[in-house]
């Protein structure tokens, strides 16, 4: 039998890459992070019945839209999820709360991101999928086999332990998850109706991606998940999405003028401060 405990050794390894954001979190986190959502997503033939079984608990999670695919290459389904992602610079995803120097995040753990605190579980992955868990190498230094005295233990007989602090933290961060992706409800149905054509923001265009690649992931512009998600109360206080363009602004600034990432980059990155101060006008103008 295999037990899994885990404790938190300050280690750094788990910060290389800024994490994924709820809503809510995106506009806390609005004056430290580049906030991008992503559209992602992977293609699943119809005979991969365990692949098919988990797609579909994913889709009752209120992780993921399941789209049927038929009279293509091949028959099956399309996945389709949105999350926002953090960013240090489009250059440098590790997260800015790492404090190099000393290895170890800046924020104490009730302050983290809920993705972060969920590690080293995936908010994006149900408990019952993982069944046979090997922990990453990543998480050689905190995932202990046996369990060290005073660790969480998260895993034995095959299973996460629901009552272990990891699986709570994982389920919090699910049901945010799941939360913000029904309140993005509007984008994704204009999505799956075909309302982009011309744009990357269709089906069949995310289906010839997965066909080409595996997988598809595109990040799209923040202003097209606020002003299409009409449930979460933040997207709804002008206040609010003031603050944060204002703050998303002040920190482009600081990146484009400390020449952060390659020439490429910087290019990339006035463009979105002009978009951002567009936005920021118009909705100034709203409140006039």
């Amino acid at each position: 039998m295999t037990t899994y405990g885990f404790s938190c050794v300050d280690c750094g390894r788990c910060c290389v890459h800024a994490p994924r954001l709820t809503i809510d979190e995106a506009f806390r986190f609005a004056d430290t992070f580049l906030v991008f959502p992503v559209l992602y997503g992977a293609f699943f033939p119809k005979d991969q019945k365990e692949a098919v079984d988990r797609i579909q608990a994913d889709k009752k999670a209120g992780l993921i839209h399941v789209v049927p695919v038929t009279g293509g290459k091949e028959d099956g389904f399309l996945t389709i999820g949105i999350c926002l992602q953090a960013y240090r610079d489009l250059a440098n995803d590790m997260c800015p709360m790492l404090d190099e120097k000393a290895g170890k995040c800046r924020l104490t753990n009730s302050e983290r991101p809920l993705y972060c605190q969920a590690k080293p579980l995936s908010p994006f992955i149900l408990p019952q999928h993982y069944k046979g868990y090997t922990p990453d190498q990543t998480y050689s230094y905190c995932v202990h086999e046996p369990p060290h005295e005073g660790d969480d233990i998260f895993y034995q007989d095959n299973k996460i332990q629901k009552d272990s602090i990891l699986a709570k933290n994982q389920k919090k961060a699910r049901e945010a998850i799941a939360y913000d992706f029904h309140a993005m409800h509007l984008l994704l149905s204009a999505i799956l109706q075909g309302a982009f054509p011309k744009t990357i923001l269709s089906v069949p265009v995310l289906y010839q991606r997965c066909m080409e690649e595996g997988s598809f992931q595109f990040p799209i512009p923040i202003d097209l998940v606020f002003t299409t998600t009409t449930m979460h109360p933040r997207t709804r206080d002008e206040s609010a999405l003031q603050n944060f363009y204002q703050q998303q602004i002040g920190l482009l600034k600081r990146i484009t003028e400390a020449k952060w990432g390659n020439h490429q980059d910087q290019k990339t990155m006035k463009t979105l401060l002009t978009h951002h101060q567009k936005v920021l006008a118009n909705l100034m103008k709203g409140r006039e």
